[in-house]
């Protein structure tokens, strides 16, 4: 997975949290374009960057791009029948938090901090 997609499941997990991720479904695309097998591939999903949040519950789809697969995985939604509280609204409303004080804001606010750092680095390199 690419950087920038390790970074947004860490950012996913924040706003979440831990006890919602066995509400989370995810859902895997482009089967067709995998050469080794759909099931070796899911079976590597399942030990890498999403494997933690299989640990808590998470499920994984395989979602073909037709109709009747989305639709599964709308139902398994709609079956779900959970009230989910995200972690965000809890720090926010419950414990007062300001979005930068939260689990999530703070990973924001990282990524801006490496982000500014980055473009400062770069500048070096232009002149």
């Amino acid at each position: 997975m690419p950087r920038s997609g390790l970074r947004q499941l860490r950012m996913f997990k924040k706003l979440c949290g831990t006890t919602n991720l066995s509400s989370v479904i995810l859902v895997t695309t482009c089967w067709d374009n995998i050469t080794e097998g759909g099931t070796l591939h899911k079976n590597n999903l399942s030990s890498g960057p999403w494997a933690g949040m299989i640990q808590r519950g998470s499920r994984v789809m395989r979602h073909d791009g037709s109709r009747d697969s989305a639709l599964r995985v709308i139902r398994l939604i709609v079956d779900q029948n959970t009230d989910v509280v995200l972690d965000i609204q809890s720090e926010m409303v419950d414990q007062g938090l300001a979005f930068g004080e939260t689990g999530a804001g703070k990973v924001v606010n990282e990524l801006l901090a490496e982000f500014t750092t980055l473009s400062i680095d770069d500048s070096r390199l232009l002149n």
